[in-house]
């Protein structure tokens, strides 16, 4: 009897509770936003080291906001951009969500119509924002990559599998590659294994003074293809790329370097051996020496190559072995006639110093630990 007592007491408590419930749905869960947690969007540090800019949201009004504020006082100094001032090319608000500065600030970049391509790639169709003119630049079209040059005037993208160049003031555009061509001839990007193995992208880089732009040329016409349903819509549909399995052929690499003031493209010289990886590229402290990192097909040796931007000729500058494996990472920097990387030669992940001019190598951190980041 007491039992159904409480029974009814807890009935009668939770009656309005359970009145008033709603269903949890999935689109609740996924699209509405309702339940993901609050965080900052758009954060970055400005130049000047005592502001930042975030961006605000306005759900009622549809109205985005890129706003600058004090570090020091926290409070808002300025807003740089908002949607309600500027559109598309079909009239249509902006979407400011995503973005980066040019490296001097004066430019803004705008992604939108983000399509996810492999596990790192993507396309956008990207706009420039001038900050001192108020101009904007729409490229009308998706790209992969779009970057601006050291000095923010230009922007160099790759699309349909070829290499370009915008001039911002002047909106011409210059094909840097013609040969380009889906399952064939890549430039300026990666193909699937160094995407998914090498954690790779782009596959270009500007020069630090903005004279040069080096870049991948994947041939992977040899590489067999393969082919794979993909779900999604009511019927799925057969995709095929270039998917090498073990054993079988790779593309075969190149590193190439566009000179803005000739016009030329300059192969560089990375060997005879082309059943190689080359997977990375990276300017050193000297504006026309191009870094590439060179490793065997077992991934055992790798070596670091310096190439001369100006006729493409390379020379090794260090090189190591292991009797297993060499793990490739993007932890190299270089400071005045040296690089600073991690390497496992000791059995521990470590940080060490090359000098490349006098060909000594200083360990900064030792022992029986590792260096994770």
């Amino acid at each position: 009897m007491k039992s159904r007592w409480i029974g009814i007491l807890a009935f009668l408590f939770l009656a309005p509770f359970i009145g008033n419930a709603q269903i949890l749905t999935l689109p609740d869960i996924w699209n509405s936003g309702k339940y993901s947690g609050e965080g900052v969007r758009g954060f970055r540090v400005l130049n000047d080291g005592e502001s930042y800019v975030q961006i605000d949201e306005d759900k009622e009004r549809e109205l985005l906001e890129m706003n600058r504020y004090s570090i020091k006082e926290g409070v808002r100094e300025e807003t740089l951009v908002s949607n309600a001032d500027i559109t598309d090319v079909d009239g249509k608000r902006l979407s400011i969500r995503s973005f980066k500065f040019s490296d001097d600030e004066s430019r803004i970049m705008f992604l939108t119509d983000i399509q996810s391509i492999y596990r790192h790639s993507y396309s956008a169709v990207f706009h420039v924002l001038d900050r001192n003119t108020k101009r904007l630049y729409h490229s009308g079209k998706a790209v992969r990559y779009p970057t601006f040059s050291p000095d923010g005037t230009q922007v160099a993208y790759v699309f349909e599998n070829n290499l370009y160049l915008l001039d911002l003031a002047s909106t011409i555009e210059t094909q840097l590659t013609t040969d380009g061509r889906f399952n064939a001839i890549i430039n300026g990007t990666v193909d699937w294994v160094y995407e998914e193995e090498f954690a790779m992208a782009k596959g270009f880089e500007w020069s630090p003074d903005g004279k040069y732009i080096a870049y991948y040329r994947f041939d992977e016409s040899a590489v067999k293809e393969f082919s794979m349903d993909m779900y999604g819509s009511l019927y799925p549909k057969q995709e095929r790329w270039k998917y090498p399995k073990a054993g079988e052929a790779n593309s075969v690499v190149e590193v190439f370097v566009y000179s803005l003031s000739t016009k030329t493209n300059i192969k560089c010289q990375t060997g005879e051996n082309t059943d190689i990886y080359l997977p990375r590229i990276k300017w050193t402290d000297k504006a026309d020496i191009l870094c590439i990192q060179r490793l065997n097909r077992l991934q055992n040796h790798w070596e670091i190559l310096f190439a001369n931007a100006q006729n493409g000729t390379t020379e090794v500058v260090y090189e190591e072995k292991n009797a297993s494996y060499i793990d490739i990472t993007d932890n190299l920097d270089f400071v005045k006639g040296s690089f600073i990387f991690s390497s496992e030669r000791s059995g521990y992940n470590h940080l060490y110093r090359y000098d490349y001019v006098k060909k000594q190598l200083k360990p900064i951190t030792k022992g029986n630990w590792e260096v994770d980041a």
